[in-house]
């Protein structure tokens, strides 16, 4: 499902069909995290398919591309104080800040563990 989500990220019916496909399945689908998340949708290591941060709108590719490179080189981030140290600002600016935390990308950074969309 991760992949056919991927195919389908441009097309917001098509997420939304395959997104009540997988409640229908009873898969877990958690939102997109900066920690975790890729471009692309994924399956992380509990078996739940992560939303990738390609498809919220108003990220585009190059800050995808800096989240997840200084992600992999320095491990995860901390704090959103220490996410906006890190990465390259001119590749994320402030609209892709914006549509990141208005999509949860942040909620890892709470002090209430971070929710599905859904749980199956």
């Amino acid at each position: 499902m991760a992949a056919v989500l991927s195919n389908n990220m441009n097309d917001i019916k098509q997420v939304t069909f395959f997104m009540e496909e997988c409640k229908r399945m009873k898969l877990n689908v958690l939102g997109p995290d900066v920690n975790e998340s890729y471009y692309k949708f994924s399956v992380n290591k509990d078996n739940a398919v992560r939303f990738g941060m390609g498809a919220i709108k108003g990220v585009g590719h190059g800050a995808v591309k800096t989240i997840v490179e200084e992600r992999k080189k320095e491990g995860h981030y901390k704090s959103i104080f220490d996410f906006a140290k890190r990465i390259d600002l001119r590749a994320a600016n402030k609209k892709a800040f914006e549509n990141l935390a208005n999509a949860g990308g942040f909620d890892c950074f709470s002090r209430h563990p971070p929710s599905t969309i859904f749980s199956g």
